[in-house]
């Protein structure tokens, strides 16, 4: 058998403050309580996000169950794509009142870990 396919498995702390950023962000953008749940940990690229740029990655998803992704039949609402917009943008806005996160660059260049 010949190994196609592997990458280091990743995760980020709920504690996070970025992450508790998002959690407000799509708080704000939709009727229920954001469900942290632990998906997408075996994309390749997010450790090395993680390792290159020494911040947390954040995976937001708006599909509902019955979209079909990646089937012929694929389907995305203009319902989740308008509350995955707005989810975006108060993510930004979020992130830009500090969300008591430092840069990568900023830590490594005071000899700290972010």
């Amino acid at each position: 058998m010949k190994d196609l396919h592997g990458a280091k498995p990743w995760i980020t702390s709920p504690e996070h403050p970025m992450l508790q950023a998002a959690v407000r962000a799509l708080a704000r953008s939709w009727t229920k309580t954001p469900a942290l749940i632990r998906e997408g940990g075996s994309i390749p690229v997010m450790a090395t996000f993680e390792q290159t740029h020494n911040l947390p990655c954040i995976l937001m998803g708006f599909g509902l169950h019955d979209d079909q992704v990646h089937a012929p039949n694929e389907k995305f609402s203009l319902t989740s794509f308008h509350g995955g917009t707005k989810s975006c943008a108060y993510l930004y806005e979020e992130l830009g009142k500090g969300a008591g996160v430092e840069s990568g660059a900023t830590a490594a260049a005071r000899g700290q870990q972010a």
